[in-house]
């Protein structure tokens, strides 16, 4: 029995429907984002070569998956004052050069330069041998390190005193286990003092109400009529008045402090009473551009280099950021020195000079000049540049 002339029109209806059907495809996936490496060599400390595509691709491998840790291999910064050269397993000389990344996560690390011009990271090996440091190649995030030392640092009093031996590869330490470091912030916390608390001085308002009535209360007692100027200038509650006392370990309170404890009426006690002229005891104090010498030493930590002067009052923001550019691009020749970070001395504290503000870096410079916490008639700013 045939179908009838209705159900055979549903079937062609539905047999175009599936050839008009667009094929499926799988959902389109977002690529993992880029990881940006900065890196930058020590040519103080071997030769002064970028970072290849090769290594540059394994750490990108590496912040990919470990986005907020440092790579197994990271070395620390170690300033040795010895002479040093660098062998493989067949004695011919290698150079090694220590990275300082900035970017994204800040440490150091070592590559080697083998002789067919081939580069690796290599972490030295936590053991100490009396022929040198061993080193060990990092292959990469999936690998790890290798099987054996590729290389051993020996060290010497002059360079032409240290010569190769079979002997260091004869004692070569079984026991490959690389030194893992810890990251670093640009200032140690472990080397900045404490800063040590100090003993405010009692504030005016907290003395006038100790000694004395209360605005309202002396109002009432003397019938002193009270009017809408003086309401509005002084507060009239239950709660006694009491100014905020500033935190002196914040940077950016000195600033703001001249302008919030200024303002006409905040501190006297009375309203009624002619109140005598004298200065408040938290009020910030002119800062004379007489006083101690005011040193800046610029520090570096990929070297030991540094340099000290001071600055002339008529520029002091350009002649500053003119020498200090001087001196790093020296270290750096592509550095691009615009902001300054500068530690105050005896204090847990860094103060950010920017280029081109020359106010800013006058204001700093007459606090160092008045600095209370510390003795002595020179204040020495320890200053690193910021990348």
């Amino acid at each position: 029995m045939g179908d009838s002339p209705e159900i055979l029109g549903l079937r062609q209806l539905s047999n175009n429907d599936e050839d008009r059907k667009i094929p499926l495809s799988p959902p389109a996936t977002n690529p993992p984002p880029s990881i940006s490496i900065l890196a930058r060599p020590d040519p103080l400390f071997g030769p002064d070569r970028p970072l290849g595509p090769h290594l540059t691709n394994l750490l990108a491998e590496w912040h990919q998956k470990h986005r907020f840790e440092v790579p197994p291999f990271a070395s620390g910064k170690y300033n040795c004052k010895s002479k040093w050269k660098v062998f493989d397993r067949n004695g011919a000389e290698l150079q090694l050069s220590r990275f300082t990344v900035s970017r994204p996560l800040p440490y150091y690390m070592m590559v080697l330069y083998t002789t067919d011009g081939s580069e690796k990271f290599v972490a030295c090996v936590g053991k100490q041998s009396k022929y040198g440091t061993y080193l060990v190649e990092w292959l990469g995030t999936e690998q790890g390190y290798a099987a054996e030392s590729c290389a051993v640092r020996v060290f010497g009093p002059q360079p032409e005193d240290i010569k190769f031996s079979p002997e260091i590869w004869q004692n070569a330490p079984a026991d490959i286990t690389p030194i893992r470091h810890k990251l670093k912030s640009p200032f140690p916390q472990s080397d900045l003092p404490q800063p040590t608390p100090q003993r405010r001085p009692q504030r005016l308002s907290d003395r006038a109400q100790n000694n004395f009535t209360p605005v309202n209360n002396f109002r009432a007692v003397n019938n002193y009529p009270t009017n809408n100027h003086q309401t509005n200038n002084h507060t009239v509650n239950n709660h006694p008045a009491t100014a905020p006392v500033s935190n002196d370990t914040d940077s950016s309170s000195s600033y703001e402090s001249s302008d919030t404890e200024s303002s006409a009426g905040g501190d006297i006690p009375f309203s009624g009473v002619p109140a005598t002229k004298k200065r408040k005891v938290d009020e910030e104090p002119s800062i004379p551009m007489k006083g101690r010498e005011v040193v800046f030493k610029l520090v570096c930590d990929n070297s030991d280099a540094t340099r000290a002067f001071t600055v002339n009052k008529t520029c002091p923001g350009k002649e500053l950021f003119a020498k200090a550019r001087q001196f790093y691009r020296l270290l750096s020749p592509k550095a691009e020195v615009n902001i300054l970070a500068c530690r105050i001395p005896s204090k847990s504290e860094q103060r950010y000079l920017y280029d081109g503000d020359d106010g800013e870096v006058s204001y700093f410079i007459r606090e160092m000049k008045n600095l209370t916490h510390i003795s002595g008639d020179t204040a020495l700013i320890e200053v690193k540049y910021v990348v």
